[in-house]
């Protein structure tokens, strides 16, 4: 059920943002509708899951984003990286441990609003561009899993598959750099949380009470923005 509601927000808002394109066209500057951006995505990942030894792992990706109207933004991006726990740490969970070298692509809907403010605030809405948002992800895990002496613990082991996340995230960026004609480079800071509908992250399966929990993780990241 909570999924549910997860997705139906996520569509609440996508419909909002094509009825508020329509709405918000005569309200816009031209000058500030159609922008395309690419940005390089690198930074450190979290997994929680019930090996209950997180450990920090990398990611590292490319994106290309849309935004409309200085208001809604989407955005796609393709990452490569790494979840592991149990190797630095003693799991609680018969000393399991894994490594899970995945490849995730994810497609998300930001609103800036801050952005919403008049003109009037327009040296407010440079310095103060954060956004949040929502959206979906298909990750491919590679995952290798040891196998532990515990009975009922329902190893999974080595496998590769497919699974559906649903991120939600909260990005701030800062100018550096804005060409006479709009061009502009931005830095900015990321947190990204990966819900789930899967145990297939860590490489072991709910068969037992303490393993009973979907495996989710968070990525906290930095980005170089060109925007033209």
């Amino acid at each position: 059920m909570k999924k549910i509601k997860i997705v139906f927000v996520f569509l609440t808002v996508l419909m909002s943002w094509v009825g508020l394109q329509a709405f918000g066209q005569s309200r816009i500057n031209n000058s500030d509708v159609n922008k395309f951006k690419v940005y390089t995505i690198s930074g450190v990942t979290l997994p929680y899951t019930d090996v209950q030894a997180s450990e920090p792992g990398y990611s590292a990706g490319l994106g290309i984003s849309f935004t409309s109207f200085d208001v809604f933004e989407i955005s796609a991006d393709i990452q490569k990286g790494l979840l592991q726990e149990g190797h630095k740490k003693t799991s609680a969970l018969g000393g399991a441990r894994y490594k899970n070298d995945f490849i995730n692509g994810s497609l998300v809907l930001k609103v800036v609003p801050i952005h919403f403010l008049s003109e009037y605030y327009k040296e407010l809405k440079e310095y103060l561009n954060i956004s949040i948002g929502g959206g979906v992800s298909l990750i491919k895990s590679d995952v290798d899993a040891i196998d532990i002496p515990m009975e009922g613990i329902g190893m999974v082991g080595n496998y590769n598959r497919i699974d559906v996340l649903f991120p939600i995230e909260i990005s701030y960026s800062i100018p550096v750099y804005k060409s006479l004609n709009g061009n502009s480079v931005t830095l900015g800071v990321n947190y990204r949380y990966y819900y789930s509908t899967t145990d297939y992250l860590d490489g072991y399966k709910p068969t037992v009470a303490a393993n009973e929990h979907y495996d989710v993780f968070s990525q906290t990241s930095l980005t170089v923005n060109f925007s033209f």
